[in-house]
C-alpha cells in the first residue's frame, strides 16, 4: 500500500544540504547496499530531521572544543627556561584537564547558533576550511583545518604550543588571518592543534577566541575572517626596509569572508549591584575586575589579580576553571582587556545547572 509522508520545505532543504555534504566527504560505495523500502526511508528521514541532521558534523566540533578523545590531560610540570639574559629561570607549567563532553546536551544548547555549512577558501598553496564557528558578545569558538599537498607550513602547532600560547603563523607563511566583528573589534585567540588527527598534509585546529572589545557601533554585522595574502613570506617581510614594506603592502591581497549568518548566542547576566555583572555562557564568561574585586587603577587592569575561578553545580560537582597558586589552568584562553577579564572554557558549561561561581573570595549565587 502506498503511503504519503509530507516533509516541510525548510526540512527538505536542510536534508538536501546535508546529503550534499555527506556526498562530498564520503568515498563512493563499492557495493550496492540493500534498498530500504520507500516508506521506511521517509520515516527515517523525518526522524533525522527532527533530531537535527547536522548532528554528525557538529559532533567533531563539540568533541574538539570541549571533549577529551583527542586531548590528554597533563599534570603541572616545573621547567627551566631561558630568561633572556643568558641564564635560566624556573617556571611551573600549569596542569590542564580535559573531560568528556555530553554531545546531546551540547546540541541542545548550541545547535541554533553553529554553522550549517563549512567555509572553504584556497589561499596560495593552502586550503583553509572553517568547519564550524560559534560566537557571542564575550568571544567564540572556531574549528578549522589547513591542507597542503607538500605539507602545511603556514601554522606551527604541536604539544608544546598547546601548553603555551597556542599555534602561530610561521615565517614561511605567505598569508595571515584574524577574526573580526566590525572594523575595530578583533578576536584574540589561542589555537589548539589536534596532534592525534593532524598529519603533515592536513592539520586540525581549535581556536578559542575572545573579543578585544564589544561596544555598540563598533561591533556591528556578522563576524568575518579577514585574510591578507602577501607576495612574499612573513619572514621576508621582517627583513624589509620601510620602503620595501610599503611596496609589498600595495601588492597584498585582502579579502573579507563572512563566517556565519547566525545571531550571537545570548548570555546570562547576573546583576551583582556594586560588584558589577557576571556574564555567563556555555563556552565563556566575563566580569569587571575593578568592580568584582574592588581594585582600582593599574591593579584593575592586571589579569594576575584573578587568582582563582571555580564553578560549582547543583549536583555537587565543580569545575576549577583556574587556580594560579595551585598551578591549575583549565581554560581554553584568557584575556584581560581594560578592566574586563574574559575566559573561554575548555569544556561545556551548562549554565542552567550552576549553583554558584567563586572568583577569589567572592561567592556569587546563580539560581
Amino acid at each position: 500500500m502506498e503511503q504519503k509522508i509530507q516533509i516541510s520545505g525548510p526540512v527538505e532543504e536542510k536534508l538536501k544540504d546535508t546529503y550534499e555534504l555527506i556526498r562530498e566527504r564520503q568515498p563512493a560505495a563499492k557495493e550496492k547496499k540493500k534498498k530500504i523500502p520507500t516508506v521506511a526511508a521517509a520515516v527515517i528521514l523525518v526522524f533525522l530531521a527532527s533530531t537535527s541532521v547536522y548532528a554528525a558534523f557538529h559532533s567533531e566540533f563539540f568533541e574538539g572544543m570541549f571533549g577529551n578523545k583527542t586531548k590528554e590531560s597533563v599534570p603541572a610540570e616545573q621547567r627551566s627556561i631561558d630568561n633572556g639574559k643568558g641564564g635560566k629561570v624556573a617556571v611551573v607549567v600549569p596542569s590542564k584537564e580535559f573531560v568528556d563532553v555530553d554531545e546531546e546536551r551540547a546540541e541542545e544548547l548550541l545547535e541554533a547558533y553553529v554553522m550549517e555549512k563549512p567555509v572553504v577558501k584556497t589561499i596560495g598553496s593552502h586550503t583553509l576550511t572553517v568547519e564550524n564557528f560559534l560566537y557571542n558578545e564575550i568571544g567564540g569558538l572556531m574549528y578549522f583545518t589547513l591542507e597542503r599537498k607538500e605539507g602545511v607550513i603556514a601554522l606551527k602547532g604541536d604539544e608544546e604550543t598547546n601548553l603555551e600560547k597556542g599555534a602561530r603563523f610561521t615565517e614561511d607563511a605567505d598569508f595571515y588571518f584574524t577574526i573580526h566583528r566590525g572594523e575595530q573589534v578583533i578576536g584574540t585567540e589561542n589555537i589548539y592543534v589536534d596532534t592525534q588527527r593532524s598529519t603533515q598534509e592536513k592539520m586540525y585546529f581549535y581556536s578559542y577566541f575572545l573579543w578585544s572589545e564589544w561596544e555598540g557601533e563598533e561591533a556591528q554585522g556578522n563576524p568575518t575572517l579577514e585574510i591578507e595574502q602577501y607576495p612574499c613570506t612573513r619572514g621576508e617581510q621582517a627583513a624589509m626596509s620601510e620602503e620595501e614594506a610599503a611596496e609589498m603592502q600595495k601588492k597584498t591581497k585582502k579579502e573579507s569572508i563572512s563566517l556565519t549568518d547566525k545571531a550571537p548566542m545570548p548570555i546570562e547576566t547576573v546583576d551583582l549591584k556594586e560588584k558589577g555583572t557576571l556574564n555567563l555562557s556555555p563556552f565563556a564568561m566575563s566580569f569587571d575586575v575593578s568592580l568584582m574585586l574592588g581594585v582600582e587603577g593599574e591593579l584593575a587592569m592586571d589579569p594576575g589579580q584573578v587568582k582563582r575561578v571555580e564553578i560549582q553545580y547543583r549536583d555537587g560537582s565543580s569545575y576549577v576553571v583556574e587556580d594560579k597558586e595551585a598551578h591549575i589552568n583549565n581554560t581554553g584562553y584568557v584575556l584581560g582587556t581594560g578592566t574586563v577579564y574574559k575566559i573561554a572554557f575548555n569544556r561545556l558549561v551548562d549554565v542552567e545547572k550552576i549553583e554558584k561561581v567563586m572568583i577569589n573570595d567572592v561567592i556569587i549565587s546563580v539560581k
